[in-house]
């Protein structure tokens, strides 16, 4: 794995789907189920960012998130032979880190009772993602605001573009649940804000 591969810019392709001429998530983790050391570098190449920054988003610290990428694509190589290439390789994998990143947040909840804020001045690679610092505020405050599954429900949708459909998979969900999280999430952030401009 390249030591850099953190601070890489997230893919502008669509998880799952790639330039024309590669090779699909499904196929690569296909071959990385048969053997193919190669085949899995490449999906850990390809994904690195987005889990990254996924798990960033979810734990507000980036030594605890590349950890946390780590240890997702260690388990994700561990049992790459239980993947179904029916499905979408991206879903499994945000499965694996919405998990560990659970499992990290119970651990630390006892210091804890939320996940703190990011620092304003926080250079990370999710800043990149996003098109300004309104939206940035826009994730600060629903981190502070939301429950743990409804902000990753809101993160997976608009952040990373996943379907309902994916996003129920990745969290153990039904999508009338996942739908009904992402109703809840911006009722609430729609009232807090609205409080606050009060």
């Amino acid at each position: 794995m390249a030591e850099n591969a953190f601070t890489t810019p997230a893919p502008s392709n669509r998880a799952g789907v790639v330039k024309e001429g590669g090779t699909s998530d499904e196929r690569l983790a296909s071959d990385a189920a048969a053997g193919s050391l190669q085949a899995m570098e490449t999906l850990v190449i390809r994904h690195q960012p987005k889990v990254y920054r996924f798990l960033l988003a979810k734990t507000n610290s980036r030594a605890e998130a590349e950890d946390l990428a780590q240890e997702t694509f260690l388990v994700a190589f561990r049992k790459i032979k239980g993947f179904n290439p029916k499905y979408a390789f991206t879903t499994w994998l945000f499965t694996i880190a919405h998990r560990l990143a659970i499992s990290a947040w119970r651990k630390h909840r006892d210091t804890t009772n939320e996940i703190p804020d990011m620092p304003e001045d926080a250079a990370c690679p999710a800043q990149n993602a996003q098109d300004s610092d309104k939206k940035r505020n826009l994730w600060d405050h629903a981190r502070t605001t939301l429950n743990h599954n409804q902000y990753s429900a809101l993160w997976l949708h608009y952040a990373e573009d996943l379907s309902i459909a994916e996003i129920a998979k990745a969290l153990h969900k039904t999508a009338p649940g996942v739908k009904l999280l992402l109703f809840r999430a911006r009722n609430k952030l729609q009232s807090t804000f609205s409080s606050e401009l009060l």
